[in-house]
């Protein structure tokens, strides 16, 4: 399986983009309107953040899923190998427009978060002006303008893998199989190498560029587009030798659509998300659908 490398400059971009999403859920960005310097420099200061103890003060809220998350994480999946109580082993730090953000840190995360918008929403103008007319038939509105409305639900996350000790697995792996609940995800490359997707029974590595971007889609998109974008289960192993000994910074941006927005004919993106959290987190609803639906 090969996930498509599309270069954004490239008048081919569409629909190298389109078939790679399509049939592999996944595509490389090459030439981002997101300078590689500025993820850099992110990943320096936020692993400076995560050593030190202030993140303490920003603990996250089980309402509100916002501020610090620490190792190992409720709810989260097990993974095989790079465990604490069957946990995967990583911390991380949510970021919403309306929550709490570290004054330890610069604004360059919210700038990142910015540009990163941006840009999912012009791929989702491609992907949606790419699908067969079939396909785009099944969309309640044109895919970008799914997004108007969905600021307050989109979340960056900013993650911190840990250095792996001499006695992990070889087949440890640093986050656990599985799908993106969103709607489409933007990836600054990682840190480090190790993401990869599966296709069947077989595991495949997503190739690794510091100054790429990876796109891929969530469930959400997978059910507006009535499986013609499919959301892939995805994880990331854990590095041998030597590479294992460093951390590796990782900063998924998970686009929402707005809480109204009809996903699959029956149910609301708002309905499904809320759904989800309930199975994962116990929480009984998203803050902000919370409040919209409390004022509607």
């Amino acid at each position: 399986m090969d996930i498509g490398v599309v270069d954004l400059l490239s008048p081919n971009a569409p629909s190298e983009l389109v078939t790679s999403v399509h049939e592999t859920g996944f595509a490389v960005l090459k030439n981002s309107p997101i300078p590689s310097d500025l993820v850099e420099a992110i990943y320096r200061e936020w692993e400076d953040f995560f050593r030190g103890e202030a993140k303490f003060g920003y603990r996250f809220s089980q309402d509100k899923q916002d501020g610090y998350f620490a190792r190992p994480v409720p709810g989260d999946q097990p993974s095989e190998g790079a465990m604490v109580n069957g946990r995967d082993d990583k911390e991380f730090f949510h970021v919403f427009p309306w929550g709490r953000f570290p004054v330890e840190v610069s604004g360059r995360a919210i700038e990142y978060r910015k540009l990163a918008m941006s840009l999912g929403a012009s791929l989702l103008q491609l992907l949606g002006d790419g699908a067969p007319k079939s396909v785009a038939a099944k969309f309640p509105m044109p895919l970008a303008q799914t997004l108007v409305g969905g600021n307050e639900q989109t979340l960056l996350r900013i993650l911190r893998y840990p250095p792996l000790g001499d006695d992990r697995t070889p087949s440890a792996m640093r986050a656990g199989a599985h799908k993106d609940t969103n709607l489409l995800t933007i990836l600054a490359c990682g840190s480090a190498p190790g993401l990869q997707v599966r296709v069947g029974t077989t595991w495949h590595e997503v190739p690794w560029d510091p100054s790429s971007l990876v796109v891929n889609g969530g469930v959400m998109l997978e059910l507006l587009s009535g499986g013609f974008y499919p959301a892939i289960a995805h994880r990331v192993a854990a590095p041998t030798g030597k590479a294992g000994m460093t951390p590796r910074m990782s900063m998924p941006l998970f686009l929402h659509p707005a809480p109204g927005v009809v996903i699959d004919g029956t149910q609301t993106a708002a309905e499904y998300l809320n759904r989800r959290l309930a199975t994962t987190y116990g929480i009984r609803s998203h803050p902000v659908t919370r409040t919209n639906s409390a004022s509607s």
